[in-house]
């Protein structure tokens, strides 16, 4: 059973000792985009990136841009890998910016040296069950005057159903179930860019796919900033 990738993956482990907590997911995958900005200032003279690493043309398209995606890989609570994924595909102009990429630098923690490495298995699969390695945030709030009542489709199952046939991907069927996770408030406190949304629709999940699929596969609000990772799992 294979399942091909889509796109592009890029993937580089971060060295050293004192590596932040995946709680700043945001903020690291803000901060590695934003390197990359700068080389292309240094290149170019405009950070301005490639339509593939930059977002859509148009609001509400697919979400085949690039993904930024922390990781903590060795589960310790520690971001020890950035991802890159382009479901659409790099163009030579991103691939050489990508390419020069050595080191992030994180506000308030330090330089990041990061390293280039082979995308793990652990990213991409291909399974059949995927597990929220990180929480999923719906991008719609819940209600206007009482969050524990949300809306009809604004529960976080609902979005989350929705948001997977919005990411251009031809996905089988999926079982989804909830399961327990963290608080999502300590993930969605790093953002130094984003607009959080009002009252967030948060969850833990997992995905029973009716067959296998690749990753990497991130869902919802700031899934291009790490948040909403699914991380492939034996079934």
């Amino acid at each position: 059973m294979f399942a091909r990738v889509e796109g592009d993956l890029q993937v580089w482990r971060f060295e050293g000792r004192d590596l932040p907590p995946i709680t700043m997911t945001l903020r690291l995958a803000e901060a590695a985009r934003a390197a990359v900005m700068r080389i292309a200032q240094a290149r170019s003279g405009s950070p301005l990136l490639p339509s593939c690493l930059h977002g859509p043309s148009a609001p509400g398209a697919a979400h085949r841009h690039a993904y930024w995606l922390p990781l903590d890989l060795d589960d310790d609570g520690l971001i020890d890998h950035l991802a890159v994924h382009v479901p659409v595909g790099l163009s030579d102009a991103a691939s050489t910016l990508l390419d020069r990429l050595g080191s992030v630098d994180l506000h308030g923690w330090g330089q990041l040296a990061a390293v280039p490495t082979k995308p793990p298995s652990a990213l991409i699969g291909p399974a059949r069950l995927w597990l929220s390695d990180l929480p999923f945030v719906g991008p719609l709030h819940a209600h206007a005057h009482d969050p524990a009542r949300p809306r009809p489709g604004r529960s976080a199952v609902a979005q989350l159903a929705r948001e997977l046939g919005r990411l251009g991907r031809a996905l089988p069927g999926a079982d989804i179930q909830t399961i327990d996770g963290p608080d999502a408030a300590a993930f969605l406190a790093g953002s130094r860019a984003m607009r959080l949304p009002t009252q967030p629709v948060c969850g833990w999940f997992a995905l029973q796919f009716d067959a296998v699929v690749a990753g990497p596969l991130a869902v919802g609000f700031g899934s291009h900033f790490g948040l909403g990772l699914l991380r492939p799992r034996d079934d």
